[in-house]
């Protein structure tokens, strides 16, 4: 079976977004969402160009996977406040902890980034009425032609998503 390099860089990074699964604490294998092949084929056409991406959720092995898939982007970091994350400083990573469902936090912060996003990577709160809420905050800060991905896109909150738009 071939492997994308995306997908070794899952690997390598212990990434949950990858093929292959990983050990933890010695014996236990990691889980694996198979994402990588995906997004091999939606991204790798565009790997070299210089992009402003937006990660929102990943965990540390997703953020340095993406740091070595786009050699020439500046990726900006979103870790939810419950997570830990490694806060060594690489040159083309910006990240913070907040929490997206704060009023104004990831509104402030993508207003102090001064960029405008080329790819939007969504993978925290796994609700549909939230997911709506932060592209709603994220729209003002993409280009045109902006490239959005949702992780697990979950159905049980439909109740919640037309109450929304009534």
């Amino acid at each position: 079976m071939s492997h994308t390099i995306l997908g070794k860089l899952a690997l390598q990074h212990r990434s949950d977004k990858g093929v292959w699964s990983f050990a933890l604490d010695g014996d236990r294998p990691g889980l694996v969402h198979g994402y990588t092949k995906f997004y091999d084929a939606i991204f790798s056409s565009r790997r070299t160009e210089p992009l402003n991406v937006l990660d929102i959720g990943s965990d540390d092995g997703a953020t340095f996977m993406w740091n070595d898939y786009w050699v020439n982007s500046q990726l900006y970091v979103v870790h939810h406040p419950r997570r830990n994350f490694d806060p060594r400083q690489e040159k083309r990573i910006t990240s913070i902890s907040l929490d997206v469902e704060d009023e104004n936090a990831l509104s402030d912060y993508l207003e102090g980034c001064g960029v405008k996003f080329d790819i939007v990577i969504y993978d925290t709160y796994h609700s549909p009425i939230r997911e709506i809420r932060t592209l709603m905050k994220v729209l003002p800060f993409v280009k045109v032609g902006f490239q959005y991905i949702i992780e697990k896109v979950e159905t049980a909150g439909n109740c919640e998503i037309a109450e929304f738009f009534k």
